[in-house]
């Protein structure tokens, strides 16, 4: 079996992409903005015509994750693997136990693709379960 170690531009993307989710999991908004451009794009492609399926900059983003977190927080959010694509690009296998204190926690898995642009992240396209509703 062969294997590679990952290159540094690799290591540094997904180290990036972490540092996002860590933020996330500590449900900081405002910190979890600096992490993000001015412009960034959200995208969750399965969501159909879910009014979140895309939607762009830091106010929207903002919106979102205070509604998000309101019905199911992150409490750990981990990326189990990923790829790196060109030079700025890092395709991540994205695990996460989600919930409200006060309820059970559910395991989530999807894909993210993170673009990054001068250090922040620039666009993130998520491939998981739509919400319910």
């Amino acid at each position: 079996m062969e294997t590679t170690l990952p290159s540094a531009r690799h290591t540094e993307l997904a180290r990036l992409f972490q540092a996002h989710f860590a933020v996330e999991e500590a449900r900081d908004v405002e910190a979890t903005l600096r992490t993000l451009t001015d412009d960034i794009v959200y995208e969750h492609p399965l969501y159909g015509e879910h009014p979140d399926r895309e939607f762009h900059g830091l106010a929207a983003a903002a919106d979102y994750y205070r509604r998000t977190w309101s019905v199911e927080p992150f409490r750990k959010v981990w990326i189990e693997r990923s790829w790196l694509c060109g030079e700025d690009t890092l395709i991540a296998e994205v695990h996460a136990l989600v919930g409200r204190d006060d309820q059970p926690e559910k395991h989530v898995a999807a894909v993210a693709i993170g673009v990054f642009r001068d250090g922040l992240l620039a666009r993130e396209i998520v491939y998981n379960e739509p919400p319910p509703g």
